[in-house]
């Protein structure tokens, strides 16, 4: 994967990396990458892609915990 550069970063790209973080189980590093490239794009809904990510990550330990 190509991932961007992140200081020119756009939301689209940075969507696609916090996904990219995200199919790999890595939630903080996608949750970090959300709050620290995030808030430097304009009309970046910083906190709509963090619960986002919780949701993702909340289905996962679910999914990973025996019933």
């Amino acid at each position: 994967m190509e991932v961007a550069i992140l200081s020119e970063m756009n939301k689209k790209e940075l969507d696609k990396d916090i996904a990219h973080y995200c199919k790999f189980k890595d939630f903080e590093t996608a949750k970090r990458i959300a709050i620290n490239h995030g808030s430097k794009i304009k009309g970046y809904d910083v906190e709509a892609a963090i619960n986002k990510i919780n949701e993702l990550e909340n289905e996962e330990n679910k999914k990973a915990k025996p019933a």
